[in-house]
This record gives structure tokens, C-alpha cells and sequence, in this order.
């Protein structure tokens, strides 16, 4: 996100001057139609162009910046996709699509980077004859598409280098993880897939914990029902002594390395929180909404997580079931001084200054929702220093005191973005008292009253 307007570097410049050009430097012709009548008897196929010895990064960027300005037709893809692309990106499918798959698999066997993603025209069998042809394949983005459990499967065949695939909003099951990882079980080698985007999906709890069984290498898996993916353990484990002995840290051998467990389904079983935090000892981010029958005691196995530097806790809509003093405030103080990230939204009561005490190196933090706030009496200079962003989504008819304000504000010479919502209190005198004492050139502000 930009902080200020700034001018184009010489290389966009270039970039944006070659792309409005694009005829001319590749055809050598202006008239329209003349480069219609190449594209119609397909000579267009036999001018190399002057790409041909340009480095991947930068004929990357230059497809996105003639992108910016055209679609990209089979004249404009024809230069662009060269033997030594790494990295294609076609989100939301600006462009001849069917020319740019069918130049990829044909030119592009080093492909490590593919992103079609939000383009829903195109059919599974298509998709799975081009991933055949592109063994080398680290990123995968198929996000909205309407690729099916084959797809999955020939993924699983072909990409044996794969580290992050999103299969986001598709309509893929559990067959589908199961054929991607079947090669792997077959073969014996360890799988590579370090990340898993599954959300909106007909993946079920079940399909998720037996991945994690199967690809045991997974990092990150985001599916909005992460939490009772943790169900299934036992089944899988084979009984609940089983689970107990992956839970003994004697073990010695973490059974899960994942680092992230976000989750935007409220938690009903608190027995599925202790139970991930207690297989997943390696996790730095941990993301979840109570729900009424949340027992916040659960909370205080966060404790044990000594690498855990991003947390975002929310209360439910319909009831608050996480007290900030009770169940918060133990928390931040066990493992607040390693917190990088916060985020707490629905919360009855939030004192700023305990917050601000327990978590001394804070570099982003987000407070939505709050009904009140603890007073502040005088600023404390020592809290917030290293604040870099700063987001108050205040609580429609809740009072945000001005010193809140202050405390977070004044201390910090770091600070690059800061958001307010419904905020009243701001006014063009505080913002100038704000300017005044806490001068950062960097800033990016965003304000929202409404």
C-alpha cells in the first residue's frame, strides 16, 4: 500500500511506453488491420520479437503492465510467454485464455508459478492437459475455478515440487486430497505442499485431518473449519490413548508442524482448541471466534506456545463469552512479549495500557468493536514505540475517549498506517495535536466516520 504519490520509476516508464507501443516494437506496423491479417493467417507465430532474451522478472512485469492497458490477445501472448517464463499470472482472465494455456504447455516446462485463478470458464480437462505439461510447478492458484477432483489428482501426479496450492471456492471433495496425495503414499517420498488453501469447498473436517495425516510437511491449511478438523484425530489415531501419547510431550516428535490455526467459524468445543494447541506446538498464528458455549479457560493453553507472535481473538455476535481481564489479560502476559500482531474485537472491556504493558515490541494492532475502554489518566511514553499500524473500529454509540487515542498515537515514530472507523472524537484539533507531538513523514491515514 502506498504511503504517498511518487513518481514512476524510469523502469515503469519504460515498461508503460513499450507496452503502449506494443505493435509497433513487435510488428513493426501501426494499421490496425494489418496486424489483424497476421493474426488471421497465423504468420504472427513466426516474429520472435525483442523478448526473447529478456530475464523471467521482467517479462513478468511486463505482461501485467500490457495487461493494465489491453487485454492480452494471442498477438500480445505470443512474445510474452517465452521458454524461460517462471511466473504467469492471468487472474480474472484478461486476455485470450485458450492461447496463453496452450502457449504455456507447449513453451513452458519450467514453469514454477501459475496463477489462473477467477476464471470460470474454464473446463477440468483443459486444466489437467496443461498441469500434465508443467512438472515443475511450486504455486498453484485455481481459486474460483471450476477444476474438479481429477485436477487434484493430476496435481498430485505431475507437480512433485508443489510447496503452496489454492483451491479456494471450488467445488473439489475429499477424493480430491486424497488423489493428491496417493503418488506420494505410492512412491514413499516425502511430499513438498508446505501451504493448503481449501476454504468454500466440499472438503469436510475428515479430509482435512486425514491430509494432515498424509502430507505431514503442511505449514498452513486454511479452512474455516480448522478448529474441528480436530475431531477426527482420534479416529485416525485409532483411539483416544492414541491421542493421548501424541499429546505427551515426551513424545519428542511434534506430530503436526503447522504454524498458522485461523478459523472464522465460532469455536462450540473448546476440547478442539486444547487439543490443536496441544498437537501443533509450532504454531506463531492463532485466529478464532468464541461461540456461547466457549469455556475460556481454554484460552490458557496459548501459554505453551513459545514461537506464537500473531493473535486475533473475537467474542461471538450473540454473546461474550471472552472476558478481557479474566481471560485475555493471563494470556498477553505469558506471551505478549513476543507478539508482533493483535487483533481483539467484541470485547465488553479493553484496558489500552495493560495491552500496551504486556506487549512491549507490538508492531500491528487492531481493537473492533470495543463497548469501553479502561481510563486513561496520563500518557505512557514507553508503550507503543514500535507500532507500525493501527487500526480502531469503534462500536456504533460506544465513546472512544480522546486519551485512548493519545496513548496509542503519541509514542510511536514508527507508525506507517493508522485507520479509524466511527471514530467521533476526531477532530481537525486533535489531529493536529496528534501531527505535532508524533511527526512521522511516513503515514498513511485512513479515516472513516460514518
Amino acid at each position: 500500500m502506498p504511503r504517498l504519490n511518487q513518481p514512476l520509476s524510469m523502469r515503469k516508464w519504460a515498461l508503460q511506453s513499450l507496452a503502449q507501443h506494443f505493435p509497433v516494437v513487435c510488428y513493426g506496423t501501426t494499421p490496425t488491420h494489418t496486424l489483424g491479417d497476421l493474426i488471421e493467417d497465423g504468420s504472427y507465430l513466426n516474429i520472435k520479437g525483442p523478448f526473447t532474451q529478456w530475464p523471467s522478472d521482467l517479462l513478468e512485469e511486463m505482461l501485467q503492465t500490457v495487461a493494465q492497458q489491453r487485454p492480452l490477445g494471442r498477438a500480445y501472448l505470443h512474445h510474452l510467454i517465452q521458454p524461460h517464463l517462471e511466473s504467469f499470472n492471468l487472474a480474472s482472465g484478461i486476455g485470450d485464455v485458450y492461447f496463453a494455456i496452450q502457449f504455456l504447455g507447449d513453451r513452458c516446462q519450467n514453469l514454477q508459478r501459475l496463477d489462473l485463478s477467477y476464471i470460470s470458464y474454464l473446463g477440468p480437462d483443459l486444466l489437467c492437459r496443461l498441469v500434465a505439461k508443467l512438472p515443475f510447478l511450486k504455486y498453484i492458484n485455481f481459486q474460483m475455478t471450476p477444476i474438479n477432483d481429477q485436477v487434484l489428482g493430476q496435481i498430485g501426479e505431475t507437480c512433485r515440487q508443489l510447496r503452496i496450492l489454492n483451491v479456494s471456492s471450488t467445488p473439489v471433495s475429499d477424493r480430491g486430497l486424497e488423489l493428491l496425495s496417493r503418488k506420494t503414499e505410492e512412491d514413499g517420498l516425502p511430499s513438498q505442499l508446505t501451504r493448503l488453501l481449501v476454504t468454500d469447498t466440499y472438503v469436510s473436517h475428515y479430509g482435512i485431518a486425514t491430509a494432515l495425516r498424509t502430507m505431514p510437511q503442511l505449514r498452513q491449511v486454511e479452512y474455516e473449519f480448522i478448529y474441528q478438523v480436530f475431531d477426527h484425530l482420534t479416529e485416525l489415531g485409532g483411539d483416544e490413548r492414541a491421542l493421548e501419547e501424541l499429546i505427551d510431550e515426551s513424545n519428542g516428535c511434534p506430530p503436526y508442524r503447522l504454524i498458522s490455526l485461523k478459523s472464522s467459524d465460532p469455536l462450540s468445543t473448546s476440547e478442539n482448541l486444547v487439543t490443536a494447541l496441544h498437537l501443533c506446538p509450532e504454531l506463531q498464528s492463532v485466529a478464532l471466534t468464541s461461540s456461547p458455549s466457549f469455556q475460556e479457560s481454554a484460552l490458557w493453553n496459548l501459554n505453551r506456545l513459545s514461537r506464537l507472535c500473531d493473535l486475533s481473538l473475537a467474542n461471538g455476535p450473540s454473546a461474550y463469552s471472552m472476558d478481557f481481564y479474566t481471560s485475555i489479560v493471563p494470556v498477553l502476559q505469558a506471551v505478549g512479549h513476543q507478539l508482533n500482531n493483535l487483533i481483539l474485537t467484541r470485547f465488553t472491556c479493553v484496558d489500552i495500557q495493560v495491552i500496551g504493558m504486556a506487549c512491549l515490541g507490538l508492531k500491528n494492532l487492531a481493537l473492533s468493536e470495543i463497548c469501553h475502554f479502561a481510563p486513561v489518566d496520563s500518557i505512557q511514553p514507553e508503550l507503543y514505540t514500535q507500532l507500525e499500524a493501527l487500526e480502531l473500529w469503534a462500536l456504533a454509540g460506544a465513546q472512544l475517549p480522546t486519551f485512548v487515542i493519545k496513548q496509542l498515537t503519541t509514542p510511536c515514530r514508527r507508525v506507517q498506517n493508522l485507520l479509524f472507523r466511527n471514530c467521533d472524537v476526531l477532530t481537525d484539533q486533535l489531529f493536529n495535536e496528534l501531527w505535532t507531538v508524533s511527526l512521522c513523514v511516513r503515514v498513511f491515514v485512513r479515516c472513516w466516520v460514518f
